[in-house]
């Protein structure tokens, strides 16, 4: 797992895989990076897995949010690390729907990150109610910690995309919420 920076080496499609995160703050960090440690650990190929992150407060700044949307419309995987809200802020609905409508977009799978300790388990539905929508309009797989079947029993199954192949997104199926068709079919 690697910050991109200007000195790597090229990326690699083939083997190679982009993560953008979206979080609050750097309270957000440890947990994140757990979770992109275990998808690049259960992955065993040799490829990299490259993120960038992005608070929510710069989502607010039009140019940021841009350019935030251009580099998750280009990655293979988005992370939206929340705590203690009600739902997502309209900052981080207006660059995922900024994501959505750019010709480019093809990421491959959305994670929600929600904080589980703090007991709001209504507001964490009406998130994940929210990234659902994101994720099927997206055609993206979707995972989320805290939820039936959620991130841990997807990283235990190897469904979360593995690295590379960033180029052979599947574009005829449905987005699975941890393994599970929108529409209730298994896959």
């Amino acid at each position: 797992m690697e910050l991109n920076q200007p000195f790597m080496a090229p990326f690699e499609p083939a083997k190679d895989m982009r993560a953008v995160i979206a979080g609050e703050g750097s309270a957000d960090a440890a947990k994140v990076c757990a979770v992109l440690e275990r998808i690049g650990r259960d992955c065993q190929t040799e490829g990299r897995l490259i993120y960038s992150w992005w608070n929510f407060d710069g989502l607010t700044i039009t140019a940021l949010r841009k350019l935030a949307a251009l580099e998750a419309a280009a990655a293979d995987m988005i992370v939206i690390a929340v705590r203690d809200r009600e739902e997502l802020p309209d900052a981080v609905v207006n660059w995922l729907s900024q994501c959505l409508a750019m010709a480019e977009f093809r990421p491959r799978a959305l994670v929600a990150l929600l904080d589980a300790e703090n007991g709001k388990e209504g507001a964490s539905n009406v998130i994940i109610s929210q990234l659902k929508k994101v994720a099927e309009w997206g055609q993206m797989d979707f995972f989320a910690n805290g939820s039936e079947g959620g991130l841990e029993a997807a990283l235990h199954e190897g469904l979360v995309p593995p690295l590379g192949n960033s180029s052979g997104r599947r574009e005829t199926r449905g987005a699975r919420i941890a393994g599970r068709s929108l529409r209730g079919a298994a896959q």
